[in-house]
């Protein structure tokens, strides 16, 4: 088989179809249904919409969760004085 390019491939009869064979049934077995020709849109953007979970958003700042600001500077006197007394943290 001699590609556009020029390359060369040397392969078996039966592994080579032209357009007009009818393929086998192993062959059709293997063939991928996304042929990247243009796809019609089976479903309308509604549809897909529906179809998909609904995001579930997490908090970016510390005042979205309902936590204080000052909650992590409070763990960390906490934790020095409770669990290393002079020792810093």
């Amino acid at each position: 088989v001699e590609f556009e390019d020029g390359s060369q491939l040397t392969v078996k009869r039966g592994d080579i179809f032209t357009l007009d064979e009818e393929l086998p049934k192993r062959v059709r077995s293997r063939l991928s249904v996304t042929t990247g020709a243009p796809q019609e849109n089976v479903f309308s953007g509604e549809e897909v919409k529906a179809a998909k979970r609904p995001r579930v958003g997490t908090p970016r700042a510390a005042e979205d969760s309902g936590r204080n600001p000052d909650y992590p500077a409070f763990m960390e006197s906490l934790l020095q004085a409770q669990c290393w007394p002079g020792a810093p943290f």
